[in-house]
Parts: structure tokens; sequence; C-alpha cells
């Protein structure tokens, strides 16, 4: 007969102390605080991430945008849009460059700028009439008695050269002119006055290839020539007795007697526009208004008057 099976006996559960207790109750809080710890932190280096490279995403636009505009030559002012804490904050400041068109000239090329006579105020102020209309092609509303009578530097014959001053006076009919250095010292003098982050640059000797090249970069050139462009003649003007001059690296030299020289019929344009299939430069001619002359004929005066020329940019 079989026996009955006897259950195993039961172990008695172990009695938790109140110590015991209340030290894993501390450790729970402990393990709960350093979880929450772990999860803010986390949160917070996940917004600083996201914000950065928001912040980076902005940089990048607005470097981007400043690029694109800096390489439009006929940008006067940019603007630049910066995002800060959902605010726009705007710029605007003048970026000057000395760009030109490079590869094949264009075959013709036409930059709109209005005429301005030199008469009946300024008989011999061809030259002061074009620096008006150059400046006012860049912006500037100037007119031409203003720059006269304020900016332009006089000097009486035996005093200075057409290099250094207007010899004579614009206002008179026995007025000489001056040259393009004299009339790149006016227009800087004039845009300091305005505050104005223009250049003013002296052509020295370039090709006149360069000078279209600078009319199809949309940028008028001032150019010397001659009076309905016939033949230029050098003739003895007068003496400078006890001429100082100044040298390259800041100095003077001896004083000398100089004999000054002057380019009888010389004349002052504003080269806008050329048309190489048709053989012709379009000017504007403080004497005649808008025109168009030989290319050729204009570039042999060019050459004959010291092949001088001034930019704005």
């Amino acid at each position: 007969m079989a026996g009955s099976a006897t259950p195993p006996s039961q172990q008695p559960r172990k009695r938790v102390s109140h110590v015991q207790a209340k030290n894993r109750r501390v450790l729970a809080v402990l393990l709960l605080a350093f979880l929450i710890f772990l999860f803010r932190r986390g949160c917070v280096a996940c917004v600083r991430s996201h914000d950065k490279k928001e912040n980076q995403t902005a940089a990048v636009t607005t470097t981007a945008v400043t690029t694109e505009l800096t390489s439009e030559e006929t940008t006067v002012t940019t603007t630049t849009l910066l995002q800060t804490n959902n605010a726009t904050v705007t710029t605007t400041e003048v970026l000057p460059t000395e760009y030109l068109i490079s590869g094949e000239l264009p075959s013709s090329y036409l930059i709109e700028v209005d005429p301005i006579l030199q008469n009946p105020e300024l008989p011999t102020g061809c030259e002061i009439t074009t620096l008006t209309m150059l400046l006012r092609s860049v912006g500037f509303d100037v007119d031409k008695v203003q720059l006269a009578d304020g900016y332009l530097t006089c000097e009486s014959e035996g005093k200075a050269t057409p290099k250094e001053a207007f010899i004579g006076s614009p206002y008179d009919t026995a007025g000489y002119g001056c040259y393009a250095s004299v009339i790149v010292d006016t227009a800087r003098k004039y845009l300091s006055a305005q505050n104005s982050g223009r250049i003013v640059k002296e052509l020295v000797s370039v090709d006149f290839e360069d000078l279209l090249r600078e009319v199809a970069s949309n940028r008028p050139v001032a150019v010397w020539a001659s009076i309905n462009l016939v033949d230029i003649q050098e003739i003895y003007a007068y003496t400078i007795y006890d001429y100082v001059g100044k040298t390259e690296n800041g100095g003077t030299t001896e004083p000398k007697d100089l004999d000054v020289y002057w380019l009888e019929n010389e004349h002052a344009f504003l080269l806008k526009g050329y048309d190489l299939d048709r053989g012709v430069v379009i000017v504007n001619d403080p004497l005649n208004g808008e025109m168009e002359y030989s290319l050729e004929r204009f570039k042999e005066c060019y050459a004959q008057c010291y092949r001088q020329a001034v930019i704005i940019y």
C-alpha cells in the first residue's frame, strides 16, 4: 500500500527592519532624481544643438546673400537682414568694387545718363560739367555751378600746372582748363563732403578698349579728347618761375623755371556707350549734348590728349 506524500516545509519570510525600509526609500528617491537629471540634461542639449544649427544656417544664408550682392557691379548699396531672436535688423552700406567684365567685349552697350551743357554759365568748364554728369550717373544730385564754386581748385597763369589746378576760371572764355588729376581731386573733395564711400580713380594711359570695358561694366567714363574731334595742338602757355614740384616719395624738387604747354582744343566728354558694328561711340558732349562720334577718330583724339580718363565706382 502506497504511503501518502509529505508536502515540503515552507521557508519563513525574511522580516525587513525599519532601517532597511528607510534606506530603500532613500535609494529609490536618489535613483529617481538621477534619472530626472539625465533626462533634463539631454533635452537642454537637444535644444542647444537645434539653436546652434539654426544660427549656423542663418549665418550661411546671410553670407550667401551678401556675396551675391557684392558681385553685382550696378549695386550701389546692399541691405542685409539678420534674424536675431525673431527680430529683423537692417543694415545698409556702400560696396564699391573694381569689377570689370571678362572675356569678349559685347558688340554694343549704352548707359542712360542725361546730358548737361556747360553753357551759358561755364564757357570753358567742360571738365567740371563732365564730372557733374559722372556724379549724377552714380546717384548724386549735384549741380555744375555747385561743383565749380565749392570744390574745383583754380589758379592763375604762372602759379600752377593744369595737372594741379584749373588754370583760369571756367566762367571766363579765356580760361584754359585742367587735366584728369584735378577732376579726381575735385570729385574726392565732393564725395568726402557727402560722407560717401565711392572711389574715384584716374585711368592713366590705358588702352581705349579698356574704356569700352568700363562702359560695358555699366560704368560711364570721363574722357579727354578734343572739341569736335579736331586735331590737338600742343602750344606754349606760360612759364612758372622757381617752380617746386613734388616727388613720388612725398618730397619736393629743386626750384626751377618750368615752361607749361597746353593742349589747344582740349575737351572732356562723358563716354556712356558704343556700337562696334557701326563703329561709333556714344557720348555726352558738354557743348553739343548726346552725340555719336566715329570710334576710331575718338580713339585717336583720346591718344593725342595723353590718354586721360576718370571713373567713379
